[in-house]
Parts: C-alpha cells; sequence; structure tokens
C-alpha cells in the first residue's frame, strides 16, 4: 500500500497513476465504453445506436446510456455538447468494456416479489453447483430494476452495490437478499470514481465496506475498474484493494477489459493475491443463454495468469427477463466461491503506534509499524503503544497541514471537510473507533503552539495535566477496544503503556521503567506491559522482548 504524507519528515506520496493515449489494436473487439466514447465509434463505425434516457431514480443525477449494454452512467450529466470524448482514456477503436447495466427502461418488468426459500432447497442447489467446474451467471444494478433475481437461469449475481465516495444503487440490498435467499451465489461490486463523487482509495473503499459489510463472508467484493478510473492508475486499484482487505478480511477480484490487463503492469496486484474477472467480447451480438465456451483472443491478460470470471457479452438474454443482461461464466465450482469469499483471519484489533518530533512538538499516530519505524529512524521518539483500534466501527479521518507540518485526527465528516477547504490534506481513514465505546480517548488543544497543537491519550491523567498547562479541554475524540474486549484478543492483545508527565518537555512520555515482552509459547504471541521481569505471568523462560528491532527498555 502507499505510503501517506507524515508531516515533513517522509518523502513518499500516494502515487497517482495515468497513461498518454493508449495504443490502438485494431483487431480488439472488447466491449463498448461509456456513452460518449460509444458515440464516437458509432460515428466511425456507421453504428445506429439508439440512446435512451432514463428518468433518474431518486436522489440520482440524469444519466444517459446506449442499448449496447456499455452504461455504468449513474449520476452522470451528459456533457456531450460540452466536451470532446477524452482520449486518454480509450481511442474509438479500442473501446474500454463498461461494466454492467443497459439503459433499457423495462416497464412491462414485475415487480420484485422476494420470496423465501426452505432451507432444504438452498443446500440442493448448493450441492448440484459443487459438482459443476464452471458456473453461469449474470451482474445487474438497478438498471434491471424489477428483475425477479429467484427465477434467474443462473448460478451466482453480481449486484452493484456501491460507487465513488457516496453512491450507493437503490436495488443492493433487496438483490442480495433474493440472490442468497434463492440459493444461489452472491457477489457484489464497486464502481471507482463515479461520476459526481469521485474519492481518494481509501475513501472509496471505506464507502464500499460501510454498505456491503452485512453481507463480508457471503459473497465475493469486486472492484469495477474503467472509465475514469483508469487515470488513476494500478497503484490506486491496488491502495482500494488493500484498504478494503484490511476492513473486512476478503480479497477483492478486480474487474477490467483484456485491453486494460496489457497496457498497465498489474505485477503488484496479481503478486498480492487479487484475481481477474475479465471483460471480453467476441460482438455485440445478441446471445441466448449461457456459453460454456465463450470466445476470448489468444493475447493474454497481462500478469494476471488467468481470470476467474469472465464477462462475455452485454447482450446476453435470458428466460424470465424481456432486456439485455449482462453474461458470466466463473471457472470454479460452489466451493471455488466460498473460498473466495471467505473472510481471512484478520486482526480484529490493531496497535496504535505513537511516536514524537521532539523539533515541532507534534505527537503522530499510526496503526503502519514501517510508517512509525521509518520516522524513528528520521529522529522521532518511540513512545509505544497508545490505544488499540478496531478492525471495524466509524471512520477517524486523517489530515496534514503542509504549511505547519501538523497533522489532525477527527471522527467528524464536517470538520474534515472544513479544513480541506482550508488547504489541509486529506490522507484518507487512519483507524476506526470501537462501537463499543470501550477505551475513551482524550482530546485536548494548545493554543499556543503551531505544530502539535491536538493530543490525544487513554490516560485521563495525563489529559488533565496538559489542561493545567494551560490546553483546552476538546472532550472525547473516539474510541479504542480493551485487550479483554473478545475472544480473540486473549491470543492478540497488548496491554498499553503507562506514562509519566514531563514538565520541562511539556508532553507525556513513556514510563522509563516499563519493559514490553511477549510470550512466545502463545500462538500470536501475546505481549504485556510489566515494570520488572519477576510480574510476567507465566514462567520467566517463555517470555522475551517485544518487537526487539526498535524496543528493548523504553
Amino acid at each position: 500500500m502507499n505510503k501517506l504524507f507524515v508531516g515533513a519528515a517522509i518523502l513518499t506520496a500516494i502515487g497517482i497513476g495515468g497513461m498518454d493515449a493508449e495504443l490502438v489494436l485494431a483487431n480488439e473487439t472488447d466491449p463498448l465504453p461509456n456513452t460518449e466514447e460509444t458515440e464516437v465509434y458509432e460515428e466511425e463505425n456507421g453504428q445506429d445506436a439508439k440512446q435512451n434516457v432514463e428518468t433518474p431514480l431518486e436522489n440520482e443525477a440524469p444519466t444517459n446510456e446506449t442499448e449496447l449494454g456499455v452504461g455504468e452512467l449513474e449520476n452522470n450529466v451528459f456533457e456531450e455538447e460540452e466536451r470532446e470524448p477524452d482520449q486518454s482514456m480509450v481511442l474509438p477503436d479500442e473501446p474500454e468494456p463498461e461494466m454492467k447495466e443497459e439503459a433499457e427502461n423495462n416497464k412491462n418488468v414485475e415487480d420484485v416479489i422476494v420470496e423465501e426459500k426452505d432451507v432444504a432447497n438452498e443446500a440442493q442447489a448448493f450441492a448440484e453447483r459443487v459438482s459443476q467446474k464452471t458456473l453461469s451467471g449474470v451482474d445487474i444494478s438497478h438498471w434491471q430494476n424489477g428483475i425477479k433475481v429467484e427465477n434467474l437461469d443462473a448460478d451466482f449475481v453480481f449486484c452493484k452495490a456501491t460507487g465513488g465516495t457516496q453512491y450507493k444503487d437503490a436495488n443492493f440490498n433487496s438483490y442480495a437478499q433474493s440472490v442468497l435467499q434463492s440459493g444461489k451465489l452472491l457477489g457484489f461490486y464497486h464502481f471507482a470514481q463515479e461520476k459526481g463523487c469521485p474519492g481518494t482509495a481509501e475513501e472509496e473503499a471505506g464507502h464500499f465496506y460501510n454498505t456491503v459489510q452485512n453481507y463480508i463472508g457471503k459473497g465475493i467484493p469486486v472492484l469495477d475498474w474503467e472509465a475514469d478510473a483508469l487515470r488513476q492508475g494500478p497503484s490506486w486499484a491496488k491502495t482500494f484493494m488493500d484498504t478494503f482487505y484490511n476492513l473486512s478480511g476478503v480479497k477483492c477480484l478486480i474487474y477490467m477489459s483484456a485491453y486494460t490487463t496489457r497496457v498497465y503492469d498489474w505485477s503488484e496486484v496479481a503478486d498480492s493475491g487479487y484475481k481477474l474477472w475479465l471483460a471480453q467480447y467476441a460482438d455485440n451480438n445478441p446471445v441466448y443463454g449461457h456459453d460454456k465456451e465463450p470466445w476470448r483472443d489468444d493475447k493474454g491478460v497481462g500478469a494476471f495468469q488467468e481470470p476467474v470470471v469472465h464477462q462475455y457479452t452485454s447482450t446476453g438474454r435470458l428466460p424470465g427477463y424481456t432486456g439485455n443482461l449482462d453474461l458470466d461464466i466463473f471457472y470454479g465450482d460452489a466451493n471455488t466461491w466460498k473460498d473466495l469469499a471467505r473472510v481471512e483471519n484478520v486482526p480484529t484489533q490493531y496497535e496504535m503506534y505513537r511516536v514524537y518530533n521532539p523539533n515541532s512538538g507534534e505527537h503522530f499516530y499510526t496503526k503502519d509499524i514501517n510508517e512509525r519505524n521509518d520516522l524513528v529512524r528520521l529522529g522521532w521518539h518511540n513512545e509505544g503503544i497508545g490505544w488499540l483500534a478496531p478492525r471495524t466501527g466509524a471512520s477517524v479521518y486523517r489530515l496534514y497541514n503542509p504549511n505547519a507540518g501538523d497533522h489532525h485526527y477527527t471522527l467528524y465528516v464536517s470538520e474534515r471537510d472544513t479544513l480541506i477547504r482550508a488547504g489541509w490534506r486529506y490522507e484518507g481513514i487512519g483507524w476506526c473507533s470501537d462501537p463499543m465505546n470501550a477505551v475513551p480517548l482524550y482530546r485536548s488543544y494548545n493554543p499556543n503552539a503551531v505544530s502539535g497543537a491536538h493530543h490525544y491519550t487513554t490516560d485521563k491523567n495525563e489529559h488533565d495535566f496538559l489542561i493545567r498547562l494551560g490546553w483546552r479541554d476538546e472532550g472525547l475524540a473516539w474510541y479504542g477496544v480493551s485487550p479483554s474486549q473478545n475472544k480473540r484478543s486473549a491470543q492478540t492483545g497488548i496491554h498499553v503503556l503507562s506514562f509519566t508527565m514531563d514538565e520541562t518537555e511539556q508532553h507525556c512520555k513513556p514510563s522509563t521503567e516499563s519493559l514490553v515482552m511477549k510470550n512466545t509459547n502463545f500462538k500470536n504471541n501475546v505481549s504485556v506491559s510489566v515494570k520488572n521481569t519477576s510480574e510476567l505471568p507465566a514462567e520467566k523462560n517463555q517470555w522475551v522482548f517485544d518487537q526487539t528491532d526498535y524496543l528493548t527498555k523504553l
């Protein structure tokens, strides 16, 4: 994952990718891109594709799509008369596939009726899919409003969940519930850099996670990588997927065209275990029923060995639905699908590292051990572990003031946005606040400081000491978790260090008598803070100094 700014100390910024105009392979036949590019394509190739403008759903901006199955243009305002197609994205001879929906207004489709399926039927459906070497399915969004998912001839269904930082598909929850209740396999996707609400990789991953978290472990998550997202480059995509994985414990698939797999270097993404959902069409002719051996060219898929899913048409036709559908094939059985959806063993909580800059007076907080170690090598003082942050919960936003060299952290979107308008740089979600409100972190403000103006601590005595020195009490900042808050904490928890007051430096530092040690006899190395080895709760010879690369005796 890309590193974030840390004052003036770390010079590594988030890389923004991009590319010059893409080279054209004249014989490529990937599906058509967005509306603007489609119109250029039609103009040059003499195709007569009609435009159908939908009435926007509630809270959505006007949209425009074609009937060629190429429109993921929710929230777009049609600007064809105002600007030329962006040739840095896709040239007309090499159309970039647009994921998902055609814009047909299927007025004759009946309302969705979600029927409960009994456990026996679900078990039977799953057993049948286990015996298959490939599975056939579709991907849908609100453009297929009214579709009866439970009646579709499909083993799996991908549903659009989110886009950008704000968009939520109006039909996601009803679709997802119908898929699960009918015994079909579920997937859900996020459309990167949605028109009208694009954001950073961290922001968008957080929005996706917050929307789908009730379905984590029940379906496969996907990053839909096309259109405006292409400007950001593979590093953005990897940051998104890494962030989502850290939040959920599940690795996303990434959806893209065959052409995109070849013109970007996806080796870091592929090497990290993220798998490919390929979009490549033989043509735009209607496809009736599922194709068990869809066409693919012989040019490969770049750094990815093989796709796990192939979307082979946006003009598919299936019984029970009158419009076009995106049709897909999954290379595996139901157990393979379940494996991709399974939550991996990721920590339920994170140690939050605290470091201090003796030159500027700033305290800095991070869960990234590499970021902390970089700062320590640059002369920052390591002050141990400030608190434990939960893996999930309300987002705590991290910002940086490039003029003062100061960081700020807040739970509040309004405060975050006010600082951004004032010139602060938004650095994404730093960590989460505990929804159980177990361990409060107190926030204080030094009106005389330029840098390090805010201080955050779990120690009420430390907080009160700063207030006596003239700092302003700003109440509670957010919450950490208790080491004994859940069952897994007995294996992964570490006790927060005690702190002493230093009136000469007017900040707090760890007690010089504390030892941080870990028990090598435990599976995940339980750590504790003690004043001397006689206090260790097990045999002394089972304990060693924790994180000896930087911490022996504080």
